[in-house]
């Protein structure tokens, strides 16, 4: 093994130094590609946020709604009562102000029916 290695002992260097080479060109495109994906995901985290702002309702006024002056929802067909409303409203309210999108009444609706048995 000696002998083979005295032998070729500039072939062993020069492919030890193109192996080192490569892994540094691997490194560093590596890191480029890396650079180049975190920018695409900025970017199209940018652009679907603008275009949920574009296609939702209009900005609300970030004031809480006022109560309704209906003494009983069933009168409009409702299966709520005014109780209920009134805190899906409050709890919503708050949701809408920490995440900018409203709460899902009927989920809402059961979890506080069971809540309240």
């Amino acid at each position: 093994m000696g002998n083979i290695f005295m032998t070729y002992r500039r072939d062993f260097n020069n492919l030890t130094l193109q192996e080192r080479r490569l892994r540094n060109q691997r490194q560093a495109d590596l890191a480029e590609l890396r650079a180049l994906q975190k920018e695409r995901f900025e970017r199209e985290r940018k652009s679907l946020r603008s275009a949920r702002k574009k296609s939702a309702a209009p900005k609300r006024s970030m004031t809480m709604p006022a109560p309704t002056t209906l003494s009983d929802f069933a009168e409009l067909g409702f299966d709520f009562s005014k109780e209920e409303y009134l805190a899906y409203a409050n709890r919503n309210w708050d949701y809408l102000r920490l995440t900018d999108t409203d709460m899902h009444i009927d989920k809402f609706l059961a979890e506080h029916r069971k809540e309240r048995k």
